[in-house]
C-alpha cells in the first residue's frame, strides 16, 4: 500500500468514529518519542482527525506500538487504532459497533465479468457435524442434537470500504494457517450465550471468508477454520451470477442497509374467516407439498403425490414418549427430579440497534411448559415412487377473535418489549426441534428415504410449549418452516387445528 493510499485509507476507515480517550491517549503516547523528528521532516499536518505526524512519516514499528496500546487500552466496547492489523483495519464507531475495512489492493473493482473460481472446502471437521446446505462457495453444517453448528459463506474481495459490525463487545486477531483474520463476539440475551463472526482474508485468491457461530466456542471455531482450504476449480466464476459466490461489496452494502433489495411488506399477522377456510381437523387427510427427489422444481408433479393426516395429538407433563437419542438437551433440562417438566424462563427483549445500544431484557416469566406431541401419517397417492421426501411440520401460535385470526404475540402484554425469546428450543419459536421417522423409513435428518406408491410412513412431532398456550396452536405442514405470521400458500394448503 502506498502512503497516499494508506492516508486515504485511514481517512475513510476514521471518518465520524468516535475513539475512546483511553486510545487516543495511547497512540498520542506512542507516537510521543518520535513527534520531534516527523515534524522536522514535515512542516505539513496530517488531515486525519487523531493530529499525529502524516503516516508516511511514521516507522511502521511505531504504528504497531500504537496499535497495541489502543487494543489493550479498549474499555466499554472496542476501542482500535486504523490499520491495526495489517490487511484489516478497525475503528469503533459506536458503543457497540466496529467498522473493519479489508485492504482489496490499488486497482481493485467489482468485478464485471468472470474471475478464477476456487471451491470452499474442509480437510476434517469435529464427529457429528453433518451439511445441511453445501455448494462451492458457502457451507453450512450442525450436529444431530441440533444443539451446535457453524455457517461458512466465501466472498470475492473487492472493495476496501468498512463492514459495519455491529452488536459487538469485543474483538480478537486471529493467524490461520498463515490468513490474516479478526474475531468479533457478540452476546447473547441469556446468560453465557453468544455469536462469533470470524472474518480471514486471502489476497492471493483474493477471497474473504466469514465463519459464523451461536453454539461453539472460540477454539472450536478456529480449528474448523484451520481445516478450511481453497481448492481452484480450474474455472471462472462471475461473482453474483450463481447466487452462492457474492461480492465483498454487496456484504458491505447489505450490512449499511443500502444493499439487496429490502422487502418491505408487512408479516402477514392476521387472516379472516374465508382465508381460514381450509383449516384442517386432527385425522383429516389433505394434499401437501411434495419435495422429494423426483418432484423438485417440479410443482405439477409434486401436485397430490403426497398426503398428511395427524392420528393423534396428545399433551404431556414429560418427555417419556420421546427417542431419547432426538431430544434436545434444552428440554431435558426442564424436566425435575419428579421425572416432571417444569418450567421455563421468558425474557421479553426491547431490540437494540447495534451501535449504541445493545438488546435488553426488560422483563422475565417463568411460565410452567408442556410437551405436545402430534403423529402424522404421510402416504404416497401417485403412481411413481418417491425418494427423500422432506417432512416439517412448525407450529404457528394464534387466537381467534370474532372473524379474524390473529397471530399470537406473547411480548404485547409486555411494556417496553419487543419480542419473547426463550434459550430452551421451541418455547418462544415454532420450529421442529424434535422429529422421529418410523425405523422402515428413515431417511438423512428430516426426510423419508423411500416410499412406494400407496405406502404409508409415520412422524412423530413434539414440542414444548408454554402451558398458557395450548389453546392457540395450528400445525404447519406445508414444509416451508413459517411460524411467525401467516402466509398465502401456507393459508391455501390447511392448518392442522390443534387447539386443546
Amino acid at each position: 500500500m502506498t502512503n497516499d493510499k494508506l492516508d486515504r485509507s485511514i481517512r475513510a476507515i476514521v471518518g465520524d468514529a468516535r475513539p475512546t480517550p483511553e486510545a487516543e491517549a495511547a497512540m498520542n503516547d506512542a507516537f510521543a518519542t518520535i513527534a520531534q523528528e516527523a515534524v522536522a521532516r514535515s512542516a505539513s499536518p496530517s488531515p486525519a482527525r487523531r493530529r499525529r505526524p502524516a503516516p508516511a512519516l511514521v516507522p511502521r514499528w511505531a504504528r504497531a506500538a500504537a496499535v497495541a496500546c489502543a487494543v489493550c487500552l479498549g474499555v466499554g466496547g472496542t476501542a482500535y487504532a486504523a490499520d491495526a492489523l495489517g490487511l484489516i483495519s478497525l475503528q469503533q464507531s459506536g458503543d457497540y459497533q466496529t467498522l473493519m475495512a479489508v485492504d482489496a489492493g490499488e486497482d481493485t473493482a467489482p468485478a464485471t465479468g468472470p474471475v478464477a473460481d476456487y471451491r470452499l472446502e474442509f480437510a476434517s471437521l469435529p464427529e457429528g457435524a453433518t451439511a445441511f446446505d453445501r455448494d462451492d462457495h458457502l457451507a453450512k453444517y450442525d450436529w444431530a442434537d441440533h444443539e451446535k453448528g457453524f455457517s461458512a459463506f466465501l466472498f470475492y474481495l473487492d472493495s476496501s470500504e468498512p463492514l459495519p459490525v455491529s452488536f459487538t463487545t469485543g474483538a480478537a486477531p486471529v493467524s490461520v494457517n498463515g490468513a490474516e483474520g479478526v474475531v468479533f463476539e457478540k452476546p447473547g440475551i441469556a446468560q453465557g450465550d453468544h455469536t462469533l463472526d470470524m472474518y480471514l482474508i486471502f489476497p492471493d485468491e483474493q477471497r474473504v471468508l466469514w465463519l459464523w457461530t451461536d453454539s461453539l466456542t472460540s477454539d472450536e471455531l478456529t480449528r474448523i477454520a484451520e481445516a478450511a482450504r481453497l481448492t481452484p476449480t480450474g474455472t471462472e466464476v462471475t461473482p453474483g451470477s450463481d447466487g452462492t459466490l457474492r461480492a465483498w461489496s454487496e456484504q458491505i452494502a447489505q450490512a449499511r442497509g443500502a444493499g439487496e433489495e429490502v422487502e418491505t411488506a408487512e408479516l402477514k399477522l392476521d387472516a379472516s374467516a374465508e382465508e381460514m377456510s381450509a383449516l384442517h381437523a386432527v385425522g383429516e387427510t389433505f394434499a401437501v407439498s411434495c419435495f422429494a427427489e423426483q418432484t423438485w422444481g417440479d410443482a405439477d408433479a409434486s401436485a397430490g403425490a403426497l398426503t398428511a393426516t395427524v392420528t393423534s395429538v396428545a399433551v404431556r407433563d414429560d418427555l417419556s414418549t420421546l427417542d431419547a437419542a432426538q431430544v434436545p438437551d434444552g428440554w431435558r433440562a426442564l424436566v425435575g427430579a419428579d421425572g416432571k417438566l417444569g418450567e421455563a424462563d421468558i425474557n421479553y427483549v426491547a431490540w437494540g440497534d447495534g451501535r449504541d445500544r445493545l438488546d435488553e431484557v426488560v422483563a422475565t416469566e417463568s411460565v410452567p411448559v408442556k410437551l405436545v406431541e402430534a403423529t402424522v401419517e404421510y402416504r404416497n397417492t401417485g403412481d411413481a415412487a418417491l425418494d427423500d421426501a422432506l417432512v416439517y411440520g412448525s407450529l404457528l401460535r394464534a387466537q381467534k377473535t370474532g372473524d379474524t385470526w390473529s397471530i399470537f404475540d406473547r411480548s404485547a402484554a409486555v411494556e417496553g418489549a419487543d419480542d419473547a425469546v426463550c434459550a430452551t428450543p421451541g418455547v418462544t419459536d415454532g420450529e421442529m426441534w424434535y422429529h422421529a421417522i418410523d425405523a422402515a423409513h428413515a431417511g438423512e435428518k428430516n426426510h423419508l428415504s423411500h416410499l412406494a406408491p400407496g405406502e404409508a410412513a409415520t412422524v412423530q412431532l413434539a414440542w414444548i410449549v408454554p402451558a398458557d398456550e395450548l389453546d392457540k396452536l395450528l400445525l404447519n405442514l406445508s414444509g416451508m418452516g413459517t411460524y411467525a405470521s401467516f402466509d398465502e400458500s401456507d393459508l391455501a394448503l390447511g392448518y392442522v387445528d390443534m387447539r386443546q
